[in-house]
């Protein structure tokens, strides 16, 4: 969390693999919402991504799925 309200995701991705990077304000089955795509990396490594929009929420929960379609 940085001081502006950000949240910062880390997120291990493996090389040739795209992501969907999606956020939730509650766990329930289909609240599930499209944050970014990560595209397909050449080498395995973290990527490091900032959700602006996070300021003020009480709760938020993220996901990275694969593949993206």
């Amino acid at each position: 969390l940085l001081a502006d309200g950000t949240i910062r995701l880390s997120l291990p991705v493996v090389a040739g693999k795209t992501y969907r990077v999606e956020m939730s304000f509650s766990l329930s089955q289909g609240s599930w919402e499209l944050l970014t795509t990560l595209p397909a990396q050449p080498a395995t490594t973290t990527i490091t991504l900032d959700d602006p929009n996070a300021a003020g929420a009480k709760r938020k929960f993220y996901r990275a799925v694969t593949p993206a379609p």
